[in-house]
């Protein structure tokens, strides 16, 4: 069996080389007529390999020695395509070409070679169908995580996550040492610093904000008094630090994980802090949009609501300034800040219009009554009922508003004016008396670019 074998390998090696078509040992891989001597006789489906009935005989694989006298029967069945892999219908008759002239049957290694062929393009559509789920859902999950706020991927620290900041990472083996530096930053007022040792995906709540550079104008910072591990397992660490402010001595425990950062081009791993030593003051501001916490400017709610700022441990000054225009209630305020645990200190300012504010409204109100003892002016709507008219003479203003009834940071309601007007003369009144009409003014207050200014504006 093993020289059978043999003889079946050196025809297929004869079947595909590069003298396929032409005669070769024994006239050739099929013979003649078609490729040289008769069809289908020769060497390589001749007497030795497949009998000599090989193609050409009356049964298939018959009279050789290869299978025996009754090769046929002892054929090893080939295996089942599933039902998507199995080969297509040959268009050959819907194209025309004559089916007689091709060859009877096609050779059984090249059988085996086309279906073993069609296994393999089977297998790799699987594979590559495989692929191509992974790769969405991995795509789905990235687009998912940069479209949420402070999501992002605590075990890539390398530049890509840092860039923007212009953070340099450290590389430091020891969690100990990490917390060290980390503390010892915020005493010396390193926000940008102390922020390298942290893992930039740690959350703060939605609409909250950061003041980073506030550190630097703190009017106290704490100081370092010592670093102790408690615990290290695996790739997490528990590391005690004890601090005090302004005298005042309190604890924290810094949970920090092993992760993976980029390094001179190289993948190393580097101690990260999970959250930030950072706690809230609750600030509310009613009519204003900014504090500032040490020279540190923060947006909050304009609308009275309450707003948490997280800061670094320290002593910080919050003050409200609200320009030419508001007075504020509440002053300059000082809050002390230390762990995240600790009850979050609380500041309320209250912002009113002031006579500035009162003086520049009044005087836009009086512009506008103004305007309506002028032509056109006088047939606005905002315009008292008594000058929208074409047959008048005369248009005075008897007396502007001198004051408001109410007034507010975003309304305004004058007080009473009055405008007299002379009809026009005509035959049956040739010498027409003033009348005159009591009026108030009312309308909306905006502040662009810190100046107020009044907007649908009308009469009554």
């Amino acid at each position: 069996m093993g020289q059978q074998k043999d003889a079946r390998v050196v025809n297929n090696r004869d079947w595909n080389s590069s003298n396929q078509y032409s005669p070769g040992d024994g006239s050739g891989s099929h013979g003649g007529d078609q490729h040289g001597g008769d069809p289908h006789s020769g060497s390589s489906h001749g007497v030795a390999s497949h009998g000599v009935a090989s193609h050409g005989g009356q049964e298939v694989y018959g009279g050789g020695d290869y299978y025996g006298q009754d090769g046929a029967q002892h054929m090893p069945p080939l295996p089942q395509l599933p039902q998507e892999a199995q080969p297509e219908q040959s268009d050959a008759a819907f194209l025309g070409f004559d089916e007689a002239a091709q060859p009877e049957d096609t050779p059984p290694e090249d059988t085996k070679k086309r279906r073993g062929i069609i296994w393999v393009v089977a297998i790799l559509a699987v594979l590559l169908l495989g692929a191509g789920g992974a790769w969405l859902v991995f795509f789905n999950n990235a687009t998912e995580a940069a479209d949420t706020v402070f999501n992002f991927d605590s075990q890539q620290r390398g530049p890509a996550a840092t860039e923007s900041s212009g953070i340099e990472i450290p590389l430091v083996d020891n969690p100990s040492e990490t917390v060290r530096e980390y503390v010892t930053a915020i005493a010396e007022g390193d926000a940008s610093g102390a922020g390298a040792y942290v893992d930039p995906g740690a959350p703060l709540a939605s609409g909250d904000a950061l003041s980073i550079a506030a550190l630097e104008s703190a009017q106290s910072r704490i100081s370092v008094l010592s670093v102790e591990l408690i615990e290290e397992q695996g790739g997490s660490a528990n590391v005690l630090a004890t601090l005090s402010l302004e005298g005042e001595q309190f604890e924290h425990v810094f949970a920090l994980n092993l992760v993976n950062t980029d390094a001179d081009g190289k993948t190393t791993k580097t101690w990260s802090i999970s959250e930030p030593l950072v706690s809230a003051i609750s600030v509310s501001a009613t009519g204003l949009e900014t504090v500032s916490i040490g020279e540190q400017e923060v947006g909050i709610d304009p609308n009275g609501g309450s707003q948490l700022v997280y800061v670094y441990p320290g002593v910080y000054s919050v003050t409200a300034n609200a320009g030419e225009y508001f007075s504020v209630s509440g002053g300059n305020q000082k809050v002390s800040v230390t762990t995240p645990d600790s009850t979050s200190a609380t500041v309320h300012f209250s912002a009113a219009p002031n006579a500035a504010f009162e003086q520049a409204v009044l005087s836009q109100v009086q512009d506008r009554v103004s305007l309506c003892t002028e032509v056109p002016g006088n047939m606005d709507e905002e315009c008292p009922s008594i000058t929208r008219n074409t047959q008048l003479e005369e248009l005075t203003v008897m007396q502007s508003p001198a004051g408001f009834d109410s007034i507010s940071a975003t309304s305004f309601v004058s007080s009473r004016g009055e405008i007299g007007v002379v009809d026009t003369p005509t035959s049956g009144n040739p010498k027409p008396s003033q009348r005159t009409s009591l009026f108030n003014v009312y309308g909306d207050i905006s502040i662009v670019n810190g100046y107020p200014e009044i907007s649908n504006v009308h009469s009554y």
